[in-house]
Order: C-alpha cells, then structure tokens, then sequence
C-alpha cells in the first residue's frame, strides 16, 4: 500500500512540473490572441472611417 502512496505522490509532483511552466505560456498566448483581435476591429474601424 504504501508503494502506491509514494507512486501517486511521484506522478503528481511529475505532472505539476510540466503543467507550472506550461501557465504562463497558454497565459501570453491568450493575451497575444486578444490583442490581435482588438487591433483587427481597430483595423476595421478605421478603414470604415476612411471609406
């Protein structure tokens, strides 16, 4: 029993280490998308205006 204890804490300490350094990337990724979005209807709207 304690060998599945020991095993679960191992992949759970396994599993945080690749998914902490991951968070900030997908974090940037999300902000990048927003901002090009937000610069796309910028976009818009002043081809609109010139038009």
């Amino acid at each position: 029993m304690k060998k599945c204890k020991y095993r679960m804490k191992f992949l759970l300490a396994v599993t945080l280490l690749i998914i902490i350094p991951l968070v900030p990337l997908t974090v940037s990724k999300i902000q990048n998308n927003q901002l090009i979005g937000h610069l796309q209807v910028e976009k818009i709207k002043n081809e609109r205006l010139d038009v």
